[in-house]
């Protein structure tokens, strides 16, 4: 086991400790069943979305079905009226509004309007398309679909808007990158957008980044399609937002985090922002069954006011009989920890590829805006490490009758830490006695048996601890240890 210790500047009354050790993670829980198997007909592809009522809609190798209720193992199938589909996407509106994309392999392809009753025809517009997304606005022209596929001149893969009725279609963005992939939109607009290279494509390294373009710029471009002066937004107006394993689907959930899955990559990531905390989630389901590795699909939606994630499972492989898998689980109270390792990505960039720079910046102990406090220290406590600030990490706030009391910030993402309070009579060969800890982010908490009494303070995103140490003497310590836990 490894320990770092720094010392708190409080005149040799309280320490502070590190301590490295091992452990895992929990999973989320997710409401997963059979939705399908994969037969061979000559058509590859399954897909989904919700209906706003939460209702899940398949679209599965020329066949379309929806469930009869929300919940159902029962589903009804959709007619087809003589459109025949590798379905690429299925993108639903909250007003109800549905959109089939038909996919396929070269030659035309088209996207269906359809409803419960059926696919209509003829077809809204004729895209090659392999994703899509519908994005409301406030004014009503420049409601429709943006759709993802190698429609850019290279041909390369771009976004075109759709409106409702199909009477204005254009380019959103320039060409983004070689191959499609996933996009989404947020709550507010924002379009974010995968980028898929393989790995001898002059861009590869490209691969599986997302990136986002403003409301703002996607109302302005959209606008221009309108008004029949396009302006297409070109790659470089865009922002990066993360490089995940994958990011042939996505999809941004509720609370503005972005959820990503690869091709062939068995696991779901999920990126805040806002924090930088990255999740690497492997949903429970059944097996696949399949030769291949798992395939996921994202989506957000609501139903009964509670806001979703769901995905959709296959064999990336295509495998004759393997089964697929549909699941969902509430994001409203789903927490995205923090890791020290997300933590440093967020807070340096691309600095800790840099292994000079990890004495003087990213490491461990390194100190970049030199305030006296370590990484490591600002991290559990929640603070800025570029940012220098003369708050010591444990401050002393009162003595009464020999007993400490004494206060410290955590960070309550950070959930691969355990901090725990301790106190001693000697500094010698002490034998520490533990009074309070908080594990994996929950609130701080007396020790079974300690008259410590402990109180919390919500301050921002951070919690404030106030320990009082319910014993005196004429020789009193007391130390705040942290448990890092991969």
């Amino acid at each position: 086991m490894h320990q770092l210790l720094a010392r708190a500047a409080i005149s040799g009354a309280a320490c502070f400790v590190w301590l490295i050790s091992s452990g895992s993670t929990q999973a989320i829980q997710w409401t997963s069943a059979e939705v399908g198997t994969l037969v061979s007909n000559g058509y590859y592809t399954v897909t989904f979305d919700h209906l706003p009522d939460g209702r899940f809609v398949l679209g599965s190798q020329n066949t379309l079905s929806v469930q009869t209720t929300f919940g159902s193992p029962v589903s009804t199938a959709i007619p087809k009226n003589g459109v025949n589909f590798d379905p690429s996407f299925l993108s639903v509106a909250a007003n109800g509004d549905a959109l089939l994309g038909t996919g396929g392999f070269g030659g035309p392809s088209y996207v269906h309007k359809f409803t419960p009753l059926g696919v209509q025809t003829p077809a809204l517009a004729t895209l090659q398309n392999y994703s899509a997304v519908y994005r409301h606005s406030a004014t009503a022209a420049h409601r429709g679909w943006l759709v993802g596929g190698t429609n850019a001149d290279g041909p390369k893969h771009n976004v075109t808007f759709v409106s409702l009725d199909g009477s204005v279609i254009g380019a959103v963005t320039l060409d983004l990158c070689t191959y499609s992939s996933g996009i989404s939109v947020d709550a507010v607009g924002a379009l974010y957008v995968g980028l898929f290279e393989l790995s001898d494509s002059p861009a590869a390294a490209d691969a599986n980044v997302v990136l986002k373009f403003t409301g703002a710029q996607v109302e302005s471009a959209i606008a221009a399609i309108v008004n029949a002066t396009p302006a297409p937004l070109p790659r470089g107006a865009s922002q990066f937002v993360y490089k995940f394993d994958g990011a042939s689907s996505i999809a941004i959930d509720a609370l503005g985090r972005v959820w990503a899955a690869g091709f062939r990559d068995p696991h779901i990531q999920i990126y805040d922002p806002d924090t930088g905390a990255v999740l690497v989630e492997e949903p429970n389901h059944g097996d696949t069954e399949g030769f291949g590795p798992n395939a996921y699909q994202m989506k957000s939606f609501t139903q009964g006011g509670q806001n979703y994630m769901a995905f959709l499972v296959s064999d990336s492989w295509v495998s004759d009989e393997s089964k697929v898998f549909h699941g969902y689980t509430q994001v409203d109270t789903l927490v995205i920890p923090n890791t020290t390792q997300s933590w440093g990505r967020f807070q340096f960039g691309s600095q800790v590829d840099a292994p000079a720079l990890e004495p003087t910046v990213w490491g461990a102990l390194a100190d970049p805006d030199r305030d006296g406090k370590s990484n490591l220290e600002e991290y559990a406590m929640g603070s800025n490490p570029n940012q220098s600030d003369a708050v010591a990490p444990v401050t002393v706030t009162g003595v009464t009758a020999g007993a400490w009391t004494f206060q410290f910030d955590r960070d309550p993402l950070n959930q691969d830490l355990t901090y725990v309070v301790e106190v001693s009579g000697t500094l010698g060969s002490p034998a520490w006695t533990e009074i309070a800890r908080s594990v994996k982010g929950a609130a701080t908490a007396p020790t079974q048996g300690s008259q410590a009494v402990v109180s919390e303070q919500v301050v921002g995103t951070r919690r404030c601890v106030t320990v009082s140490d319910a014993i005196s003497g004429a020789r009193r310590f007391t130390r705040l240890r942290i448990e890092v836990t991969p």
